[in-house]
């Protein structure tokens, strides 16, 4: 009978595209339990960054399997993710614990609540590694795909 186009996948074709699938289930949940929350949204107001960027994250960490020409979105997902980490590296982090109300050096804008004052000074400190996290994760895609793409590997990089 006739095969499906999965089935006539090759077994390298078929190893890489579950290994991308793996690598995009982890940086759904990092990016969903850390990025995607309304308080980030909060944060990343004065952050100039286009409303695609999110829109193409979120697209990307909705993939489950990859079928054939899903390669190109992939793509442009983890293109975005890459700009992502870049702008809040370059843009959110310096100004992290004044946009969170808890640094000394504006005691005007601290946050007077103590419970407050406590959970955003753990979000401050575990932020930059969840950032990190992102990153190596993606670089982990980027090499992925790459692997198992290599003529958009190549093209786009």
């Amino acid at each position: 009978m006739g095969q499906t186009a999965v089935e006539r996948l090759s077994p390298r074709l078929v190893r890489g595209n579950s290994e991308i699938v793996d690598c995009i289930r982890r940086i759904r949940e990092v990016f969903e339990q850390n990025f995607d929350r309304a308080w980030f949204g909060v944060l990343m107001e004065d952050v100039p960054m286009g409303i695609r960027t999110i829109r193409e994250i979120r697209n990307l960490v909705t993939f489950d399997t990859i079928f054939p020409g899903d390669e190109d979105d992939i793509l442009e997902g983890l293109i975005e993710l890459e700009d992502f980490v870049r702008i809040i590296r370059k843009y959110l982090l310096p100004l992290m614990r004044e946009k969170l109300g808890i640094s000394k050096l504006r005691p005007r804008a601290l946050v007077r609540d103590r419970n407050q004052f406590l959970l955003r000074k753990l979000l401050a400190y575990t932020f930059p590694y969840n950032v990190e996290r992102l990153a190596s994760l993606t670089r982990e895609l980027r090499y992925s795909l790459a692997a198992t793409y290599p003529q958009i590997g190549a093209a786009r990089n």
